[in-house]
């Protein structure tokens, strides 16, 4: 790709300290770009790319491959990507603390399944506006290890959520503080107040 090529990146461009923070707030950067940046910055602790439209799974699931160090990840706006790097994010990326993928509409179920297996430090969770997200989802949060961290809920705009599904993630959710659930019609507001008055 030529406006890759273009930039003229190469791993030895990098001296001094390593890079911690990788951030493509809407770049209009693509797959080939990601995938040199990865192998330049390896040992990245945040990586942002909100807001970068162009991006998909395969160079994301490049980055997550490569880069197993994350604690900070905010790809919130990125509608290609979907759970087949999302998996990949959580398994290889285990001690992540913060993740925000609010706005990435083709994330399902999947995603929350990986994040619950994988993800035993997770404190910031941002999934608004993933209008695919469900019930089912939201409890498997509940069941893993990861609702023991987990301080900070959004699920705004997830049409498909209800009370059913949020009630077992706060009841099993000991640390969490913050539950947006903003523009939510099957929701009725009563468990954010929950959440204020567990902590």
């Amino acid at each position: 790709d030529e406006k890759d090529e273009c930039l003229g990146y190469h791993r030895s461009h990098v001296v001094g300290k390593p890079v911690s923070t990788l951030d493509l707030t809407y770049w209009d950067a693509t797959d080939a770009t990601l995938k040199i940046l990865s192998r330049m910055v390896p040992t990245c602790s945040k990586f942002v790319s909100s807001g970068c439209s162009s991006l998909t799974d395969d160079g994301f699931c490049d980055l997550f491959n490569l880069n197993k160090c994350l604690k900070y990840i905010d790809i919130s706006g990125c509608f290609m990507v979907t759970d087949d790097s999302m998996c990949v994010m959580a398994k290889n990326n285990t001690k992540l603390q913060y993740l925000n993928i609010s706005c990435c509409t083709k994330i399902t179920d999947d995603t929350l399944g990986s994040i619950s297996e994988h993800l035993l430090y997770i404190e910031t969770l941002y999934v608004a506006d993933c209008p695919l997200l469900t019930n089912r989802g939201i409890i498997k949060l509940s069941e893993g290890q990861c609702c023991n961290t987990l301080k900070d809920v959004d699920v705004s705009s997830c049409p498909l959520l209800s009370d059913d599904g949020l009630r077992e993630l706060v009841n099993k959710s000991p640390s969490l503080s913050q539950l947006k659930c903003f523009s939510n019609e099957l929701i009725d507001g009563t468990i954010s107040i929950k959440v204020k008055k567990i902590n």
